[in-house]
């Protein structure tokens, strides 16, 4: 499972480094640009199946060595893969010779596929 951990600094903590790249991007011509904050981005790939578990897992590993969690928030995504999906789907199929309009509707499909 490919989990990515996004670490940033804590409200309040100064970050010169998005101030710097605030204030060129300003110098630059854009103007619309307000407040920037640099953080990291970092994307493990975990032998786990279980979803709750690999985040408890990543949890851990984030309070031990990822971040600095004095100075420093983590947040968690998961990405399974597209193992279940569900999809609302509604066909309007026409029949030219008869002129009637007939209308299907399927509420839920749920496929299956495995990632590879």
């Amino acid at each position: 499972m490919q989990v990515i951990v996004n670490i940033s600094l804590k409200y309040g903590v100064l970050d010169p480094q998005g101030r710097a790249i605030g204030r060129s991007l300003t110098d630059l011509g854009f103007q619309e640009v307000g407040d920037v904050r640099v953080g990291k981005r970092i994307t493990l790939e975990i032998d786990e199946t279980d979803a709750s578990r690999g985040r408890q897992r990543v949890a851990r590993m984030c309070e031990t060595l990822l971040a600095n969690t004095v100075i420093e928030d983590y947040e968690i995504e998961i990405d399974e893969g597209m193992l279940h999906q569900a999809i609302e789907i509604e066909i309007t199929a026409v029949e030219i010779m008869t002129g009637t309009e007939t209308l299907i509707d399927i509420r839920e499909i749920e496929i299956e596929t495995e990632t590879v």
